[in-house]
Protein backbone atom coordinates (compact mmCIF):
# COMPACT_ATOMS: atom_id res chain seq x y z
CA UNK A 1 0.00 0.00 0.00
CA UNK A 2 1.59 3.31 -0.70
CA UNK A 3 0.43 6.94 0.47
CA UNK A 4 0.59 9.97 -0.64
CA UNK A 5 1.97 12.71 0.88
CA UNK A 6 1.73 16.83 -0.01
CA UNK A 7 3.73 19.19 1.92
CA UNK A 8 1.18 22.32 1.84
CA UNK A 9 2.79 26.05 2.36
CA UNK A 10 2.22 26.82 6.16
CA UNK A 11 0.63 30.27 5.37
CA UNK A 12 0.19 32.38 2.43
CA UNK A 13 3.20 34.45 1.88
CA UNK A 14 4.77 30.80 1.59
CA UNK A 15 1.89 29.57 -0.78
CA UNK A 16 2.10 32.81 -3.26
CA UNK A 17 5.85 32.56 -3.34
CA UNK A 18 5.62 29.27 -4.58
CA UNK A 19 3.20 29.92 -7.18
CA UNK A 20 5.61 32.99 -8.16
CA UNK A 21 8.33 30.32 -8.45
CA UNK A 22 6.53 27.79 -10.61
CA UNK A 23 5.35 30.98 -13.04
CA UNK A 24 9.04 31.64 -13.64
CA UNK A 25 9.84 28.21 -14.11
CA UNK A 26 7.13 27.76 -16.61
CA UNK A 27 7.64 30.81 -18.30
CA UNK A 28 11.64 30.28 -18.64
CA UNK A 29 10.77 26.75 -19.60
CA UNK A 30 8.27 27.89 -22.51
CA UNK A 31 10.80 30.76 -24.04
CA UNK A 32 13.45 28.11 -23.92
CA UNK A 33 12.07 25.83 -26.10
CA UNK A 34 12.02 28.21 -28.85
CA UNK A 35 15.96 28.80 -28.46
CA UNK A 36 16.40 25.70 -30.81
CA UNK A 37 14.45 27.60 -33.32
CA UNK A 38 16.11 31.02 -33.16
CA UNK A 39 19.39 29.23 -33.20
CA UNK A 40 18.61 27.50 -36.01
CA UNK A 41 16.77 30.47 -37.86
CA UNK A 42 20.68 32.42 -37.40
CA UNK A 43 22.87 29.59 -38.40
CA UNK A 44 21.58 27.86 -41.59
CA UNK A 45 18.27 29.99 -42.39
CA UNK A 46 15.81 27.26 -41.06
CA UNK A 47 12.81 27.15 -42.14
CA UNK A 48 13.25 29.10 -45.38
CA UNK A 49 16.27 26.38 -46.13
CA UNK A 50 14.28 23.57 -46.18
CA UNK A 51 13.61 23.58 -49.96
CA UNK A 52 17.49 24.11 -50.35
CA UNK A 53 19.38 20.85 -52.62
CA UNK A 54 20.90 18.96 -49.44
CA UNK A 55 24.45 19.58 -50.79
CA UNK A 56 23.85 23.31 -50.05
CA UNK A 57 22.26 22.62 -46.80
CA UNK A 58 25.40 20.83 -45.72
CA UNK A 59 27.80 23.48 -46.74
CA UNK A 60 25.52 25.73 -44.11
CA UNK A 61 25.50 23.36 -41.19
CA UNK A 62 29.22 23.10 -41.68
CA UNK A 63 29.66 27.06 -41.54
CA UNK A 64 28.19 26.59 -38.15
CA UNK A 65 28.37 23.19 -36.52
CA UNK A 66 28.68 24.89 -33.00
CA UNK A 67 25.31 26.46 -33.46
CA UNK A 68 23.78 23.63 -35.28
CA UNK A 69 24.64 20.78 -32.18
CA UNK A 70 23.65 23.27 -29.71
CA UNK A 71 20.18 23.83 -31.18
CA UNK A 72 20.07 19.96 -31.60
CA UNK A 73 21.07 19.59 -28.26
CA UNK A 74 18.24 22.08 -26.95
CA UNK A 75 15.52 19.71 -29.08
CA UNK A 76 16.40 16.55 -27.81
CA UNK A 77 16.08 18.33 -23.88
CA UNK A 78 12.70 19.81 -24.15
CA UNK A 79 11.53 16.80 -26.47
CA UNK A 80 11.32 14.03 -23.63
CA UNK A 81 8.47 12.18 -24.13
CA UNK A 82 7.76 11.90 -20.69
CA UNK A 83 7.77 15.03 -18.88
CA UNK A 84 9.27 17.54 -21.15
CA UNK A 85 11.94 19.52 -19.10
CA UNK A 86 14.61 17.29 -17.86
CA UNK A 87 14.05 18.00 -13.87
CA UNK A 88 13.78 15.36 -11.62
CA UNK A 89 11.26 16.06 -8.76
CA UNK A 90 11.23 14.09 -5.83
Amino acid sequence: MSSFTTSYPSNTSNAKAEYAQAAIIFIVTALLSFAPLVILGSAIGWPASLGNPAADQLVAIGRAPQAVSAALLLGLFFSRKKGGLMLRTQ
